[in-house]
């Protein structure tokens, strides 16, 4: 006879035939290690479902209400006067004009003795000219301040949909300099060969006419990455990250890296774990750029798994900045020019002489205000519930289809979990025929 299983739901023992046909196979991994396969009863699923959607149903109608209580509350609450908004942009403007003048590369570690640059090559790259640029008017100084005299600089390209290596002429390395070619992604072809630029020397006056050509270069590439569609993608980082971690343990640490790029890493979890075996510092500079995934996020990761003094910053560059403020000096200008109340505090709705004690101390806060707050907070705990909700009734969903686990991980499965019966059954006939002995 075929093995059967008691099934509770039923209160019937059920032939391995009958599951796999009628039940809903599930693969569970034991801490061991283990792989088992479950049979899971289809009504025990859409049970789950049922209570799953009742779940989301009354979250649901939790956020409905938080929203109708957020519109009763704003009804009540005054409204600005014309100055505040006024203030407010004469702030963006003031914030902006100083953000102008941020520097791409921040202050390097006094233990630096070395730097590896990496800069993104890729059709997302928008502002690669002007990075460009920068590089080649920031880097000379730094390093002359940092006293670093052996710099390295990389140029890393795209991911899938776009460009894994730049076209770049080759140059003759100066004095003072070689240009080695970098590692070959998978899938590129001789011809879009990236070099690598190593400077020996570079705060001499060849260096850094070397560095700059290097730049100058990298810039014209930017002409032809134009014209590719900036699509999906990451950036291929992990294998120059394996050189330069390597080169710095082989020299005997001391070394630090600076990334400018605009897309997340491919594989995140591999330069992190180079990371944290290298005592390397990480200097990271997000840049604007047409990356469809937002970068920070994998970017923190990095600057975490690094060397005590690794930092993360943005920069948007002075061209985006000064666009950015005299947008807002456009809408200042209509303001002033055709709102009569903004010169007079007749019909405000607040209290000047309350505005100017509290003005230290940022906004006026009002019982109203704290509410909102506190529904802000129950508003986000109920996105995640309903998030939670529909992720579980989409796995049930393909509990119940057989379309969550693959057939064949559940053949193997299954194969490994009869061999460890067949052992089992082994050993306990062994031990009964053989105990009295």
């Amino acid at each position: 006879a075929l093995p059967a299983t008691y099934v509770p739901s039923i209160r019937q023992h059920v032939a391995s035939t009958m599951l796999a046909s009628c039940m809903c196979p599930v693969v569970v991994e034991e801490e061991s290690g283990k792989r088992r396969v479950l049979h899971v009863d289809p009504l025990a699923v859409r049970n789950l479902r049922s209570i799953l959607g009742e779940e989301l149903r009354t979250v649901e109608e939790k956020k409905h209400r938080i929203l109708r209580r957020f519109k009763n509350i704003r009804k009540k609450l005054p409204k600005a006067h014309p100055r505040l908004a006024a203030e407010r942009l004469e702030r963006e403007i003031h914030d902006a004009q100083a953000r102008a003048l941020d520097q791409l590369i921040r202050p390097l570690p006094k233990s630096a003795r070395r730097l590896t640059v990496f800069v993104e090559a890729s059709p997302r790259m928008v502002q690669l000219s002007l990075v460009c640029k920068q590089l080649a008017d920031e880097l000379p100084v730094i390093l002359k301040e940092a006293g670093i005299s052996l710099v390295t600089l990389v140029a890393v390209g795209g991911g899938v949909c776009s460009q894994s290596t730049v076209q770049l002429p080759c140059a003759e390395g100066k004095k003072g300099s070689k240009v080695r070619q970098g590692g070959k992604d998978k899938g590129a072809s001789d011809e879009a060969q990236l070099p690598e630029l190593e400077l020996a020397e570079v705060n001499t006056t060849e260096g850094v006419e070397a560095t700059v050509d290097w730049l100058r270069r990298l810039s014209h590439a930017a002409n032809s990455l134009g014209g590719v569609a900036p699509g999906g993608g990451r950036l291929r980082l992990a294998h120059a990250l394996t050189r330069a971690t390597t080169a710095d343990a082989l020299a005997g640490g001391g070394g630090a890296a600076l990334l400018v790029a605009c897309s997340p890493p491919s594989e995140t979890e591999v330069c992190e774990a180079l990371l944290r075996r290298s005592k390397m510092v990480m200097q990271i500079a997000g840049v604007l750029g047409s990356s469809p995934e937002d970068p920070e996020q994998s970017m923190e990761k990095l600057v975490n798994a690094a060397a005590p003094g690794s930092k993360l910053h943005l920069w948007f560059g002075k061209e985006y900045w000064m666009s950015f403020a005299a947008a807002r000096e456009k809408q200042l200008e209509f303001m002033r020019a055709f709102n009569p109340r903004l010169h007079d505090d007749e019909g405000s709705a607040y209290d000047p002489d309350v505005v100017h004690q509290n003005r230290g101390f940022g906004e006026v806060i009002s019982a109203d205000i704290l509410e909102i707050r506190l529904l802000e907070r129950i508003m986000r705990e109920c996105y995640v519930e309903e998030q939670r909700c529909e992720q579980e009734l989409q796995c049930a969903g393909r509990v119940l289809a057989r379309t969550l686990v693959d057939p064949e991980d559940v053949k193997a499965a299954m194969k490994q979990q009869q061999v460890v019966a067949d052992h089992t059954e082994f050993l306990r006939t062994a031990t009964l025929a053989f105990g009295d002995r």
